[in-house]
């Protein structure tokens, strides 16, 4: 049977799993578009999807604060940088995008032009808490610009799942995103991040 871009995947409890890597309801998850689906127009104030708007702003964050004194790893002649922005053009797929947002690749392009890779790594780790603050704003700005009338059939879609309780799909470890995750102050439901932000804009739709 072929694979469409709107299927949904309703788990035992008839509840919404999302799962991009089990092809599990692709639509709702960040990094869609991807293959084998024909994806309907989608812009992410012109990005290629949430995942690469997401990293770009994360880039964005880590740059601003990369000269900050407060840290001791800091560079200060990395003031006005755009290193590591100019990772994640605006054509790249949410797949690409996440590979390239994380602390390996960060420190290999901090480290390519200030030198010394490993600080770079260190610093990595003394801004994160900062981004990890953030990171829920953004992607609830995100996701409200990816279910909206400027992307009719995904905004359709999300409508259509009524109440039905959606979700990432949990992984061995886990994470913030996903279905279990309890951090105070973010994401109590017991739903993952992402379905709770998917669900208040479904409920903001209405």
């Amino acid at each position: 049977m072929a694979l469409e871009w709107d299927d949904l995947y309703y788990d035992k409890d008839g509840n919404i799993e999302v799962k991009a890597q089990n092809n599990r309801s692709p639509a709702f998850s960040n990094l869609f578009p991807f293959s084998p689906y024909v994806s309907p127009k989608l812009d992410i104030a012109g990005f290629a999807s949430v995942e690469t708007a997401y990293q770009f702003a994360k880039a964005s964050f880590f740059e601003k604060e990369m000269s900050n004194p407060k840290y001791t790893n800091s560079i200060p002649e990395a003031k006005g940088s755009v290193v590591l922005r100019e990772q994640f053009p605006s054509s790249l797929s949410g797949k690409d995008a996440k590979k390239r947002g994380g602390k390996t690749a960060f420190a290999a392009a901090i480290g390519a032009v200030y030198g010394n890779k490993a600080r770079a790594g260190r610093l990595y780790d003394e801004i994160l808490p900062g981004w990890f603050r953030e990171s829920a704003k953004v992607m609830r700005c995100l996701i409200a610009l990816k279910f909206s009338d400027e992307n009719p059939k995904f905004k359709k879609l999300l409508l259509s799942t009524g109440d039905v309780k959606i979700y990432e799909g949990r992984r061995r470890r886990g994470n913030i995103w996903e279905r279990g995750a309890h951090v105070k102050g973010v994401t109590t439901s017991g739903w993952g991040l992402l379905g709770d932000l998917l669900m208040r804009r479904r409920q903001e739709l209405r």
